[in-house]
């Protein structure tokens, strides 16, 4: 047990009762999703509050800014959370198997429309050639590139411009926090093309919104 699930648990018994809302704020996903395992429902609305944007956000830009369908598909995704809760491991981060969830319930909303995405798992045409001295730290943040609120509309129709690949990798990255080894583990690819179509989509995006990389 971690010292910081040992301080949860210790606490909820020193109440004799759930922990108050704010205690459980102060709790990790992984504590979260135990308790909620254990049949303490107000963890799983913790857990709710603290990811519904950063999912809804990274849907409706995948559903080309479709807020009802996304709105729908958010309640899908996390209805399927509650289903697969037993399966979830504390080793996992929560925010990969959401997302992954949330990865595959688009495949299947595509599918049955009989629209068929673009391949996750094929290499990118340009190959990898940018790899090459490519660091993380070459990435630039959101609010970099959104800093003027003045640009942030056209952002948003930078973003659906992209290809199908990249902005996967780009929404994964940036939306919901994952690291690209995690966003490689997710949709199957290898670290080395995530970063690649990451360097891409974000090259796009700045010639797109007229914002020079930083040195």
């Amino acid at each position: 047990m971690s010292g910081d699930e040992w301080t949860c648990n210790t606490l909820a018994a020193l109440r004799s009762e759930n922990l108050a809302p704010e205690t459980l704020e102060s709790c990790d996903d992984a504590i979260l999703m135990r308790r909620f395992q254990n049949g303490d429902a107000a963890s799983f609305g913790v857990i709710y509050t603290r990811h519904e944007r950063a999912l809804y956000r990274f849907l409706l830009h995948q559903t080309g800014n479709n807020a009802g369908l996304a709105e729908d598909l958010a309640h899908d995704v996390w209805v399927k959370v509650i289903k697969a809760s037993e399966r979830y491991v504390p080793s996992a981060q929560f925010r990969t198997f959401l997302f992954h969830i949330a990865h595959n319930r688009l495949i299947d909303h595509f599918r049955a429309r009989g629209e068929q995405l673009e391949s996750l798992d094929a290499e990118d045409e340009d190959g990898q050639s940018l790899l090459e001295n490519m660091t993380d730290n070459n990435y630039c943040q959101p609010c970099d590139l959104i800093a003027n609120r003045q640009v942030a509309q056209q952002l948003r129709e930078c973003i659906q411009a992209l290809p199908a690949r990249q902005r996967e990798v780009f929404l994964l990255k940036e939306e919901s926090e994952l690291s690209l080894v995690e966003v490689s583990e997710l949709i199957g690819v290898s670290f080395e093309t995530v970063k690649s179509r990451m360097r891409y989509a974000l090259d796009k995006l700045r010639s797109c919104v007229g914002v020079e990389p930083s040195l």
